[in-house]
């Protein structure tokens, strides 16, 4: 028993540990209503982020070139001014020759880099998609990784710490590479938890207001005009409160059924007609 306690308070166990704690009291927020489920960001933030970090790498690479352009004509007008010695045909041909050796090299630089960025944001994706991080919230999938993490560590600290007493190496060093590898480890058996769960954080998309357009309505104010209005709106199993307007005089009452006909984005309104005179075609 005292072993196992010296793994999980020493190192690199208490590192997992805090992480550990840090996850456990964040659920419990999550109990009590005082923190959502989607605190970082739901479905596809992983990809999100990545993306824009290789954006932002990439516009790094382009300020880069640009940058190596400039130089690179400030440069070669300077040298060629120099060795000209107030030749002007030297202090052209310098700049010119700078010009082009600095466009060429920004170039190369810009080009280099945005392979290398395209091509690690290509592996990154395709990463996440065969582990399956993208299906779930990121607060859920960096839970069960630290899960995973801190047994993998605790028990790989337990185990190692014994058998290195005689190498020459520092613990610490030792210690690093195995909180390291533990969380390296846990990603399998992570990716392999959280596949399940999907089905319980899938996203429904909303309705977009030209989907509504053409579909009846059931009035649930006492009128509607051209500044108020409400109706009710059966929609695939789901029931819609909407504001509906109409701009001219129409015998709406509470019950009474009517066909959006548009959406007028400048009141946030469907603009609706009496159903049956559309239907009698009044």
């Amino acid at each position: 028993m005292s072993e196992i306690l010296t793994a999980i308070v020493g190192y690199p166990g208490v590192v997992a540990t805090v992480l550990l704690g840090v996850v456990m009291a964040y659920w419990l927020f999550v109990m009590f209503g005082a923190l959502d489920i989607d605190l970082l960001g739901g479905h596809g933030a992983l990809e999100g982020a990545s993306k824009g970090a290789m954006d932002g790498l990439a516009d790094g690479a382009i300020h880069g070139a640009v940058k190596g352009v400039a130089e690179g004509l400030a440069h070669g007008a300077a040298h060629g001014a120099a060795h000209g010695a107030g030749h002007v045909d030297g202090a052209v041909d310098g700049a010119v020759q700078g010009h082009a050796d600095g466009v060429a090299d920004g170039v190369g630089k810009a080009a280099s880099a945005a392979q290398s960025v395209g091509h690690g944001a290509a592996q990154a994706a395709d990463l996440m998609s065969i582990a399956n991080f993208r299906s779930v919230p990121v607060t859920v999938m960096l839970s069960v990784l630290v899960c995973f993490g801190w047994l993998f560590c605790v028990a790989g600290s337990r185990s190692l710490q014994a058998a290195v007493t005689s190498m020459p190496l520092p613990w610490w060093l030792i210690g690093s590479v195995i909180l390291v590898v533990s969380f390296l480890l846990a990603l399998v058996p992570t990716a392999v938890a959280i596949r399940p769960m999907s089905r319980f954080f899938v996203t429904h998309p909303a309705k977009r207001h030209a989907e509504l357009v053409g579909k009846v309505c059931v009035v649930t104010t006492g009128r509607v005009d051209g500044k108020f209005g409400q109706a009710s709106l059966e929609s695939e199993g789901m029931s819609l409160l909407i504001q509906v307007r109409t701009d001219h005089a129409a015998d709406f009452k509470k019950g009474s059924k009517a066909l959006i006909v548009s959406w007028d984005a400048k009141r946030g309104a469907f603009l609706v007609e009496p159903y049956d005179e559309m239907v009698r075609g009044d």
